[in-house]
């Protein structure tokens, strides 16, 4: 950031200006918390912070940054070193995260077997598909919807079956859902002992032969996560369902 690779303030600003200079009079409150956290204004402030304590202390704020007797390191190709760290064989810790974050779901899949067919899956999927997604994927199993069950409170389903709340849990069994991906994707439908399994990609196993209908099963997972922020957004426009559904992906 020091070097400009972000443009951390010139983005900022130019962000901060085309929200005050909207036609559209709520984007700014309807966009102020989102713009309080917003990483460019944490990244702003943090510099502005480092830049006036550099002032106070008469030094640069390179200078301020700088570990005492540590040389100076060209910034270059820093890509490829943060690579050859991340490469690590480590991954314990990162298997017991996965681990804690895959028990919230109520599925027939062994608990210690779930970590493993999602390390295969993903493995495996990312040839097959787009990384938008697999992160999508990612993060369906990681419960990182922005739904009304996640956030504590109650809310119906938002594709109009009317007979679930606004929960993945429901969206894996939801009638309008299961409908239009066997219309969409041609994906037949799980018996319900194994639909969360099956909308989580834990069901069935990866494996050779079976690489299009999973990937047409994440296809239809990322189509509905993005529909779903589309709902959740103010406003949304009514469109068909079946469109809306797949024009983002």
């Amino acid at each position: 950031m020091a070097y400009g690779g972000l443009n951390v303030k010139e983005r900022y600003r130019a962000l901060e200006a085309k929200i005050a200079d909207s036609e559209w009079v709520n984007r700014r409150k309807v966009w102020a918390s989102w713009l309080g956290n917003n990483f460019l204004r944490n990244l702003y402030h943090a510099w502005g912070h480092i830049e006036n304590t550099a002032s106070k202390q008469r030094l640069s704020p390179d200078q301020l940054l700088k570990k005492e007797g540590e040389d100076e390191v060209p910034k270059e190709a820093w890509q490829k070193r943060c690579l050859v760290e991340l490469r690590t064989s480590h991954t314990e810790s990162l298997q017991r995260h996965l681990r804690r974050r895959l028990d919230v779901w109520k599925v027939s899949v062994l608990p210690g077997h779930r970590v493993q067919r999602t390390l295969n899956m993903s493995g495996g999927l990312i040839k097959f598909v787009s990384p938008r997604i697999w992160a999508t994927i990612l993060r369906t199993l990681c419960d990182g919807w922005t739904t009304h069950r996640r956030m504590q409170r109650q809310g119906p389903c938002l594709f109009g079956c009317r007979a679930g709340d606004d929960s993945i849990v429901h969206y894996a069994s939801c009638s309008v859902l299961s409908n239009l991906m066997w219309c969409k994707l041609k994906l037949d439908r799980l018996p319900v002992q194994d639909q969360l399994a099956g909308f989580l990609l834990l069901e069935p196993l990866w494996k050779e032969g079976r690489e299009e209908m999973v990937a047409r099963r994440a296809l239809g997972v990322c189509a509905t996560f993005k529909r779903h922020i589309f709902l959740v957004t103010p406003a949304p426009q009514p469109q068909a369902l079946s469109r809306c559904c797949f024009i983002h992906v």
